[in-house]
């Protein structure tokens, strides 16, 4: 196999991992089924907005490894009245010292019903200005769990199909129970949670430990939005849904507000780890339903 082609192997399965690990802004998790009731009393408590993230590197092990990350991360979070839509646009430029460098990108735009019970997403990577990768698909759940979909390209791509196992959640609804979780004083959650990305079908499993209170700590930005408001530190493992009791494929720390704005994230992949600090926030207006 040539240098470019290790290259671009390497590359494209960085992009799958690390694309998949920025959406914790809205996936965060908590187990139970995202069609129970209490998820929708619960998300009325949800802060739609705006907010930009700069990423960084910030520490590496070894020395065979990515010697510098920059970039950005722009998300919207928003109340579109019977659903929620999420929309998250990134660019993260790597560099790895004497085998060059690479600009990721990617797009990620979904729709997510107020029961939790339905979800349809579309997804776009890039590689140095070139797309690489379309996907859009539709989801389902029910009481005991429920089925995904999803094409490749345009209409003539290829499609496949996915059963979803009972406690799986969507990202709105992961975000929702583990607030309600850590508002009770819980500990940890263990659950499957589906966004349609990522190397393993769009399926995770991830396993979330409370770490510390953080309620009255500065922020990292100063906004109204995160005055006085309950937070804490919480830690994720995310798990090849094929060997849950192996070793994870990428652990988080970040900081969750009640309202669901996450403040600073740091994404750790073994060999480094980068950190998304919140820089610019913006509320949005609910609609009138």
């Amino acid at each position: 196999m040539n240098r470019t082609r290790r290259k671009q192997q390497e590359y494209a399965g960085l992009q799958a991992r690390y694309g998949y690990g920025c959406k914790l802004m809205a996936a965060t998790m908590l187990g139970g089924a995202a069609w129970m009731a209490g998820a929708q009393a619960q998300a009325q408590e949800l802060q739609p907005h705006r907010a930009l993230y700069e990423m960084e590197l910030d520490s590496v092990r070894g020395t065979q490894t990515v010697t510098g990350v920059s970039g950005m991360m722009a998300f919207t979070w928003q109340d579109v009245c019977g659903g929620w839509t999420m929309e998250q646009r990134s660019r993260l430029a790597l560099d790895f010292g004497e085998r060059g460098g690479t600009e990721l990108g990617w797009r990620y735009n979904s729709w997510e019903s107020d029961a939790g019970d339905r979800m349809r997403f579309f997804l776009r990577r890039f590689q140095d200005g070139e797309e690489t990768e379309v996907l859009r698909g539709e989801a389902r759940l029910g009481p005991e769990g429920g089925s995904a979909k999803w094409q490749a390209g345009d209409e003539n791509g290829e499609s496949r199909s996915l059963d979803l196992p009972a406690d799986t959640l969507f990202p709105k609804a992961h975000t929702v129970r583990l607030i309600q979780a850590l508002r009770d004083g819980g500990s940890g959650v263990f659950s499957h949670i589906f966004d349609g990305t990522g190397e393993s079908d769009g399926l995770h499993v991830v396993n979330a430990v409370v770490l510390s209170d953080t309620h009255g700590e500065p922020a990292s930005l100063e906004s109204s939005m995160l005055e006085d408001v309950p937070s804490w530190r919480v830690t994720m493992a995310f798990f090849d849904p094929g060997e849950p009791d192996g070793a994870p494929e990428s652990e988080q720390t970040a900081r969750l507000f009640a309202n669901g704005i996450t403040d600073t994230l740091r994404i750790d992949y073994g060999d480094f780890v980068v950190k998304a600090v919140l820089s610019e926030l913006e509320a949005l207006e609910r609609p009138e339903c």
